[in-house]
């Protein structure tokens, strides 16, 4: 296939994406990562029944309300039958300090075919341990851990910010 003098061709593939016709036969193949609809990407791994599955939610969810995990929950249980027992309490922020006990919680999964799985689930959130340079760079910028990801151009001191909370965690 080639390409007019204006590029791809858009308008027709962009419809039969839109309307759910497009598929791997096409000229063209929309390819993402999937957030749009399971944004862990545990999906998969529930349906291939896995053991046990560690969960890194870095979302930018400054209430921790846990809505891909929510949604995890929901469509697992929907689709598969999966059932995800899983206790958040540890994580969700203290309403007098604003920090969470814990960065993570352990959970398990019960499979429609009686089979029991475990998830490791990490959520970014602030514990009150976090080193110096961390607390710095929180302290003029209290979105984080949470600030929007639509800025993708972090500044140094941001990026070392992050990178050490992770080494937190």
């Amino acid at each position: 296939w080639r390409w007019g003098r204006s590029g791809p061709p858009g308008g027709q593939y962009l419809g039969r994406e839109l309307l759910g016709l497009a598929d791997e036969g096409e000229g063209f193949v929309n390819i993402s990562d999937g957030g749009h609809f399971e944004n862990l990407g545990v999906y998969e791994l529930i349906r291939r029944r896995t053991r046990v599955i560690i969960a890194a939610d870095a979302e930018c969810d400054s209430e921790l309300a846990f809505g891909s995990l929510g949604n995890l929950i929901r469509i697992c249980e929907t689709d598969f039958g999966a059932k995800i027992d899983l206790d958040v309490s540890s994580i969700r922020k203290n309403a007098d300090t604003g920090i969470s006990k814990s960065h993570c919680a352990v959970g398990r999964i019960s499979y429609s075919n009686g089979t029991l799985g475990y998830i490791i689930y990490i959520k970014a959130s602030v514990t009150g341990d976090e080193d110096i340079g961390v607390e710095q760079y929180r302290s003029g910028h209290p979105a984080f851990p949470h600030e929007s990801t639509a800025n993708q151009f972090y500044a140094e001191d941001q990026f070392e910010a992050y990178r050490s909370e992770e080494h937190t965690s």
